[in-house]
């Protein structure tokens, strides 16, 4: 018996990125899975390519505009739901997997129902021994997000699920409903896995699943304008969210004084586009406060 799985491609003018990863799965040893591009408004003749290629158990969703990561998962999740999916896969399209990952993944997923999220480990596209998510630990109060090794352990318990590779039981979906929102890119799966764990549903990476990620191809890196404004801004959405009086106090000053300064610093002197790197910082600052206190 194998149960059923949707796996949920996301594209926003990546089209070879996504033609890479969709050649990976073509190799899969798990039998009973769809893939599901989700097209997020590209402009970059992305939909026209796919709807002309010759792809098995490949359904393509067109969106008009870009939606963002969460609103563009969100309508493949619906619809693989409408297909009787057991599992969604949200899977980067940056991504390429190991042929056999899915089906360890499942093997983990069936022996416990009180998992309901999985990850293979991440490794680096470049480099590809080197991991780049393998779970990891919350702390509420100053805002760290720490690694953890898999130290030869099967199955790795998290407070979060990178969404590069999130493997999610229906049951989950059905329990706490799909991915937030209001974040548009960058925390919507930090935010989605700390919700799942606070309903007593685990997270769980598998040691011998795994998988290689570009990363930061659609939102560039620390210097990318783009990415610097949703960073600031999600981040204190989310602790806004999920900390106590507390544990948001102690975040506040560890993000005026050591978060945001040492972000802005680094950024600032990598970025060619500085201007452009301080406005968005600024807005991503404001819009997290309007959004945190004012709704």
């Amino acid at each position: 018996m194998f149960p059923k799985v949707s796996i949920i491609i996301l594209n926003w003018n990546g089209k070879n990125d996504t033609l890479e990863c969709l050649d990976s799965l073509r190799h899969l040893t798990y039998p009973n899975h769809e893939i599901i591009i989700v097209d997020n408004g590209s402009t970059d003749d992305s939909v026209e390519f796919f709807k002309n290629a010759s792809w098995e158990r490949v359904k393509i969703i067109e969106n008009k505009e870009n939606l963002g990561f969460a609103e563009g998962n969100n309508i493949g999740i619906r619809r693989a739901l409408e297909s009787s999916s057991d599992y969604i896969l949200l899977l980067n399209n940056d991504t390429i997997v190991d042929p056999t990952f899915l089906e360890k993944l499942i093997e983990v997923g069936e022996s416990d129902n009180d998992i309901g999220i999985l990850s293979p480990i991440i490794y680096y596209y470049q480099e590809r021994e080197k991991i780049q998510y393998s779970g990891e630990k919350i702390n509420l109060y100053t805002g760290k997000i720490s690694g953890i090794h898999p130290n030869n352990k099967k199955v790795i318990h998290s407070d979060t699920i990178c969404g590069a590779s999130m493997l999610i039981k229906k049951e989950t979906i059905k329990k706490i409903g799909c991915l937030p929102t209001e974040y548009f890119m960058l925390w919507e799966d930090i935010d989605y896995s700390l919700k799942a764990k606070r309903n007593n549903i685990k997270n769980v990476y598998v040691a011998n699943s795994k998988i290689w990620h570009k990363g930061s191809v659609s939102i560039g890196n620390i210097s990318s304008p783009f990415r610097i404004k949703y960073s600031i801004r999600n981040r204190i959405i989310f602790w806004k969210k999920y900390a106590s009086k507390n544990q948001l106090i102690c975040f506040y000053i560890n993000l005026a004084f050591i978060q945001m300064p040492v972000s802005f610093l680094v950024g600032y002197i990598k970025t060619d586009k500085k201007k452009k790197f301080c406005s968005c910082f600024l807005e991503g600052l404001i819009e997290g406060v309007q959004y945190s206190f004012l709704k």
